[in-house]
């Protein structure tokens, strides 16, 4: 693919626009490297005191990155002090950096671990999606590189997405899974979303268009349910909708979406990631609970969870 091009065209690299959308430095650098990358492969290499380098290098590389960054970013490189003149081979690279350094928002270390160990599922998400989320979280822990560090982020991982799963029964016949694996509990969730989705087909399907015909055989029992009558007297309107409207108060206000229920489930949240803190502990120092011990604490942990997630949605999840 190399060729013996020794010049690219500037227009090809993404322009540095900033926004209030978040994250919008992020998504330029993104498009940015792409378009390196790809000036590089056509410029193809050349040989230089007896090594082959690359023809898309230096002066000519760091003049694309001050054309893609425009006015704004060339004002912030000199209120950092960095010199436009350099044309050496590390100038594109050092200026890259010090532009991320001052439009990127780097994630506390400690604030990073806290969301990491309270991470759970939410009311609707997709099983697939979650475990999308969860992986991509767990690369911004810190972990150093290397093959058993790599290990132990994909065990921390695991142990995440595990506990903050909504389905109890699902996440039960996961816990006591000791050798499960990232594979394993992405085919395991999917299968389950699978088989939600196709029951839900053969309910609408069983049920045919008789739901339609109760129902409405329902409202018009309720629109023609006589209205009480007070001291034998004609039918009272406003009364029988006021009395409606007091046992439709009294069965919201004991419901899982009301504040009084919101608020008894706060210490139990607490507890709850308590919990979850313990488990992340044992994934990263692959500890394995030994018998009675390991299964009293699925228990614990996953009756916890159910009633922190009944009080969030309202019920316990499907």
């Amino acid at each position: 693919m190399a060729t013996n091009s020794r010049f690219t065209d500037l227009n090809r690299f993404p322009k540095l626009v900033l926004s209030l959308e978040n994250q919008s430095f992020k998504k330029w650098l993104v498009k940015y490297n792409l378009a390196v990358r790809l000036a590089t492969l056509e410029m193809g290499t050349e040989t230089v005191s007896g090594d082959t380098v690359n023809r898309f290098r230096g002066e000519t590389k760091f003049f694309a990155l001050l054309n893609a960054i425009g006015d704004s970013g060339i004002e912030v490189l000199q209120s950092l002090g960095f010199d436009l003149e350099r044309n050496d081979n590390t100038a594109h690279d050092e200026a890259l950096k010090r532009l991320k350094g001052h439009y990127e928002k780097t994630e506390n270390i400690h604030v990073a671990w806290v969301k990491a160990a309270t991470l759970s599922q939410t009311c609707g998400e997709d099983e697939l999606e979650y475990l999308l989320r969860v992986e991509k979280h767990s690369r911004k822990l810190g972990f150093v590189e290397g093959a058993d560090v790599e290990n132990l982020r994909e065990r921390f991982a695991i142990s995440m997405a595990v506990v903050g799963l909504r389905d109890e029964s699902v996440r039960r016949q996961l816990m006591v899974d000791e050798n499960i694996t990232w594979k394993t509990l992405s085919d395991t969730l999917k299968t389950k979303s699978i088989a939600k989705e196709s029951n839900i087909v053969v309910s609408e399907a069983r049920s045919g268009g008789s739901s339609n015909v109760d129902s409405s055989a329902k409202i018009a029992e309720v629109r023609t349910k006589p209205a009480k009558r007070i001291g034998g007297g004609s039918p009272n309107k406003s009364s029988y909708y006021d009395e409606r409207d007091s046992r439709k108060y009294r069965k919201s206000s004991m419901s899982p979406k009301s504040n009084r229920y919101r608020e008894s489930s706060r210490d139990k949240f607490r507890v709850v990631m308590a919990a979850q803190m313990v488990l992340c502990y044992i994934a990263i120092n692959q500890i394995i609970w030994p018998g009675t011990a390991r299964k009293l604490g699925v228990m614990c942990v996953d009756n916890l969870l159910t009633s922190q997630r009944t009080a969030e949605c309202g019920g316990p999840a499907e």
